[in-house]
């Protein structure tokens, strides 16, 4: 069973602890997909959602913290972006648990390409200011 989204360079920062937190998002995303695929049931995929969900809530505070801490520039765009993904998938986490949106392939595409993108620009973009800056 192939992954929906594949970690590699092409994801990687340079920045460890966002780089760590991408490889567990990315983790986390391929194991709802195959648990999706397997057919597995609604609690399973509720509860790998919520862990998603919660991860992604901190790994974003970890990409916060070093915003404010090294002053980064773009930040308030980068903290929107954050705040409506966030809006999304409670949105639809709370339609989950309501019984009115079952988890779907076109969710889990949505999820991928928001992470793919997000990685690639934002976060790259990020990375190459903490390195100026002396983060590792």
């Amino acid at each position: 069973m192939s992954d929906l989204i594949q970690w590699g360079p092409g994801l990687y920062t340079g920045i460890a602890i966002i780089d760590e937190d991408h490889k567990k998002l990315v983790d986390m995303l391929n194991k709802l997909n195959a648990a999706m695929k397997e057919g597995k049931g609604k609690e399973i995929l509720a509860s790998l959602l919520h862990d998603l969900v919660q991860y992604t809530v901190k790994h974003f505070g970890h990409e916060e913290q070093l915003m404010t801490q090294h002053k980064y520039a773009d930040s308030v765009r980068h903290i929107a972006e954050h705040k409506k993904l966030v809006a999304e998938v409670v949105a639809f986490k709370e339609k989950l648990e309501s019984g009115t949106a079952m988890i779907s392939i076109d969710l889990l595409k949505f999820l991928r390409d928001w992470l793919g993108t997000h990685i690639l620009f934002s976060d790259k973009k990020l990375g190459d200011a903490l390195a100026a800056d002396g983060v590792k």
